[in-house]
C-alpha cells in the first residue's frame, strides 16, 4: 500500500485477478464548464449496479487529455470515494502527467 498524490491508499499489487469488464466513464461538465461531480457519481452508481468489475480512470473517453492535473485528481477522488472498494480502480497515467 502506498499514497498517491491524490492522497488515497493505493496497492500495486501486481498479481490483482481482474476479471470481467473493466469500465471507462465519460467526464460528465456542467454548463460552466466545470466537472459535474455529482452526475459522475450517479453514472459511478449506474455502472455498479450493471455490474461492472471495476473502473479505469482518468482515460481517453473521458477527456483525460483535456483535463488539468487538478481535475485528473478530482475525478479520482471521486471515484475512489463513491466505490468505496466495491471493485478495483485502476488509476490511468498518460503522457500527460497525473
Amino acid at each position: 500500500m502506498f499514497e498517491n498524490a491524490a492522497g488515497a491508499l493505493c496497492s500495486a499489487n501486481p498479481r490483482l485477478d481482474m476479471k470481467g469488464i473493466i469500465t471507462v466513464l465519460n467526464t460528465p461538465f456542467a454548463a460552466s464548464g466545470q466537472i459535474d461531480h455529482d452526475a459522475y457519481a450517479q453514472h459511478i452508481e449506474y455502472a455498479l449496479a450493471a455490474g461492472v468489475n471495476g473502473f479505469l480512470a482518468p482515460a481517453m473517453a473521458g477527456e483525460a487529455g483535456k483535463l488539468t492535473r487538478e481535475e485528473r485528481i478530482e475525478l479520482i477522488r471521486t471515484l475512489l470515494a463513491v466505490v468505496r472498494g466495491r471493485v478495483p480502480v485502476i488509476g490511468c497515467a498518460t503522457r500527460h502527467p497525473v
